[in-house]
């Protein structure tokens, strides 16, 4: 099997055997938080990327550029999604904004 169809598979899984089973699905401030699919998890961050500045705090220093706009395993393809997932969380760790107990999360180390 090649990258493609193993992150396939992978997104098949998560899909179909663990958001499938997961039914969170609200709405808060005009945005549908929704984390019962793949694209729906992608359309929840748009959404929140939407009003970030109307709510401020930790949320309005996110960076949303690499999930922003319409993302779909159809539309982006999965690979695609699955990297911009990646860069998504790799600069949500290491914004200055996120503390626990006043350590940055990024400077911490899981034993």
């Amino acid at each position: 099997m090649g990258t493609r169809q193993v992150v396939t598979l992978v997104l098949d899984v998560l899909d179909q055997d663990v958001l499938s089973g997961i039914d969170v699905d609200i709405s808060i401030l005009g945005i549908t938080i929704s984390l019962t699919s793949v694209d729906n998890v992608f359309k929840t961050l748009d959404s929140v990327n939407g009003i970030k500045g109307l709510a401020g705090g930790d949320l309005k220093n996110l960076n949303f550029n690499a999930v922003k706009g319409e993302q779909t395993r159809a539309k982006t393809g999965d690979l695609q999604l699955v990297y911009k997932a990646l860069i998504f969380s790799q600069q949500t760790a290491h914004q200055n904004s996120f503390k626990f107990d006043k350590l940055d999360i990024a400077k911490r180390r899981i034993m």
